[in-house]
């Protein structure tokens, strides 16, 4: 199992290290897909509201809900998603159809999952950021926890915007 999905490719230095050098390469372009987006659906008179997910978070104001909720970001839909998109899904589809169609595919279909037409863009750019770690150092581990600091980022954003707002 441990094989199958790369976790004893990396030792951790390398996991961490690999995880935050992608992350810094691939926040900013997914912060300007998301803004192309923003202009995309500004221009076709389209509002564009935040997540559901998200929009119910700022509403809680109990610390427990709010917590259950952070760790369901931080941990359990990174260990999830990778599982499912780059651990399974991925490697199915480029032992019969290639690199690049297993990586857009899979890239779309990650980006469909989240059910947030305004977020497509910029969570197949993410994905994609996703499936070229998981090529370049072939370990799972390294996916999920540049999985779980972007959205331990994304969380502290939203919530230094609610504290500054």
């Amino acid at each position: 199992w441990r094989k199958a999905f790369g976790f004893g490719r990396c030792g951790a230095g390398r996991t961490i290290s690999s995880a935050a050098v992608c992350l810094l390469a691939i926040k900013i372009p997914v912060e300007l897909l998301a803004l192309v987006t923003v202009g995309i659906f500004y221009c076709l008179g389209v509002p564009v509201e935040q997540q559901d997910i998200l929009q119910d978070f700022l509403k809680l104001k109990d610390p427990w809900l709010r917590g259950g909720i952070v760790m369901l970001a931080v941990a359990g839909a990174p260990i999830f998603e990778e599982i499912l998109f780059r651990g399974i899904i991925y490697p199915v589809l480029k032992t019969h159809y290639g690199f690049i169609h297993a990586a857009w595919v899979t890239s779309l279909l990650f980006a469909a999952f989240h059910f947030h037409p305004p977020s497509v863009l910029p969570l197949f750019g993410l994905a994609m950021g996703f499936t070229l770690l998981y090529e370049w150092t072939g370990s799972l581990a390294c996916c999920i926890l540049m999985h779980s600091m972007f959205n331990t980022l994304s969380l502290c954003i939203l919530l230094l915007k609610e504290v500054l707002v």
